[in-house]
């Protein structure tokens, strides 16, 4: 998935039919903005676009996301992550905010959806620079219990442990899902 939307209408999306159209929310827009960081400037703003399944959980920025964004800020830019993978990104603000920081490879993942994974394509191409976006981040539909082995080969370039693992929804809301994520750690730190 490419990010090329970034530039278009943040509202205009295009439905296959009536029933795809009822299947999603209506897309809108979010803000976060980093709290000015003393001795490194002014904080990071960010325009984020929310278009979902209406059966998923990515309606909105949750608290843990827009917790673990400020968190990545306070930290000391001398150490970047050599990669990263947030699974269930929904809009990707954590993603987001780790490559805007200098993540040698980001990989975004959500629900294997065509709208979804625009959305995630479109809040990177209005965020960050094209070429950042092009050589630094790779979005990726998952499903939680999938063979995570193509996430891997985004980073893995024959090293163990990969990735710095975000996983910032509720765990309990998809007792399957649950399962499956701790299965996928396992592979991840693993491989």
């Amino acid at each position: 998935m490419t990010a090329e939307t970034g530039n278009k209408d943040w509202s205009a999306v295009f439905y296959e039919s009536e029933f795809e159209e009822s299947q999603y929310m209506e897309p809108k827009m979010a803000y976060w903005e980093s709290p000015h960081q003393p001795g490194r400037g002014a904080g990071i703003r960010f325009e984020l676009r929310i278009h979902t399944l209406r059966k998923l959980w990515a309606d909105r920025i949750w608290p843990a996301s827009t917790h673990l964004a400020e968190f990545l800020v306070s930290l000391p830019r001398s150490a970047p992550f050599s990669a990263v993978l947030e699974l269930g990104a929904g809009p990707g603000l954590p993603a987001l905010v780790s490559a805007w920081l200098g993540a040698g490879m980001t990989v975004i993942t959500d629900y294997p959806d065509r709208h979804m994974m625009a959305n995630i394509a479109w809040n990177l191409a209005r965020n960050l620079d094209p070429k950042l976006v092009k050589s630094h981040t790779a979005i990726e539909g998952f499903k939680w219990g999938d063979e995570p082995g193509r996430l891997l080969r985004h980073t893995q370039r024959g090293k163990p442990n990969p990735f710095a693992l975000y996983r910032t929804v509720n765990p309990n809301h998809n007792r399957q899902g649950r399962g499956s994520t701790s299965s996928f750690s396992r592979t991840c730190s693993t491989s």
